[in-house]
């Protein structure tokens, strides 16, 4: 079998390179605080991360979509125990858990996405580890995308790249209590802003406990409630919005809002006067 080539070229170099320089330091942080031993590569390539995880000593275990890359990594990693899989499948909990799972640039290949971050959230009994292309929108959102039909693309060519905010969402919906960000981001061109486009790539964390670590920072939940169906017309700025809304309240609702707002007790409105009612 041809044994790929694209993971070998300049691009993906400096981008492997950058990841590993950050994910080493983060990665050994982790292991020494909440005591991780075993890991799975999900979408491990040719088995680049498989080799910076065996060196933190890892019991390692890895998987990817395609034959190819899986008899790649065997080679580049001997001992690897490597295996075909898809991570959309419903079955890959089956497959065990591990205390870490890391799945670097996979997610947005995918036609299922949420599913996959699901079976991941089963495979990773402590941490996951998750890096991908994103897009900066402040809603959830995926954006469905044609790849070309070449071997560094998902199997289908056709995938969901997703929003860091769904990316954030997903994993607390799929049941991590808390999701983090990286403080610091990798020394890549991917993972910056350019001067005619934002960054591409982020790397977040969701995990069942609290973590502390110098590397993260908590990311809140983003809401998924908004009306998807408002004309572009109807569509106010939102300090404009708020204030049609408070307007729009009774006077005994605005004053409740203003108490709160300014934390002072703001007088009642005067109570009508009542005419006394004459017993016959």
């Amino acid at each position: 079998m041809k044994q790929p080539q694209v993971f070998d070229t300049p691009h993906y170099r400096a981008l492997d390179v950058a990841r590993a320089e950050l994910l080493r330091e983060a990665l050994r942080e982790c292991q020494t605080q909440f005591g991780l031993q075993t890991a799975w590569d999900i979408g491990c390539g040719v088995g680049t991360f498989s080799v910076l995880l065996k060196e933190l000593g890892f019991q390692t275990r890895a998987l990817d979509g395609r034959a190819g890359n899986v008899e790649e990594a065997a080679r580049r990693v001997p001992g690897l125990d490597v295996r075909v899989g898809d991570v959309e499948d419903p079955a890959l909990p089956g497959l065990g858990a591990a205390d870490l799972a890391l799945c670097l640039g996979l997610l947005y290949h995918l036609e299922n996405p949420f599913q996959a971050i699901r079976n991941l959230a089963q495979i990773a009994g402590k941490i996951l580890v998750l890096e991908s292309m994103c897009t900066w929108d402040e809603k959830p959102v995926l954006y469905l995308l044609e790849e070309g039909a070449t071997e560094d693309q998902g199997l289908r060519y056709i995938a969901f790249y997703p929003s860091e905010s769904c990316l954030i969402k997903m994993l607390y919906s799929a049941g991590f209590s808390r999701v983090y960000r990286f403080t610091r981001l990798p020394d890549n061109a991917d993972f910056q802003d350019q001067r005619d486009s934002t960054k591409r790539r982020t790397i977040l964390v969701g995990s069942r406990c609290e973590l502390s670590s110098t590397f993260l920072a908590v990311a809140q939940e983003p809401s998924a409630q908004f009306d998807l169906w408002k004309t572009a017309g109807a569509r106010m700025p939102r300090p404009v919005e708020r204030a049609v809304t408070f307007f729009e309240k009774p006077w005994s609702e605005k004053l409740a809002s203003l108490r709160r707002f300014f934390g002072v007790q703001v007088p009642m409105e005067p109570a009508s006067p009542v005419t006394p009612v004459k017993r016959t």
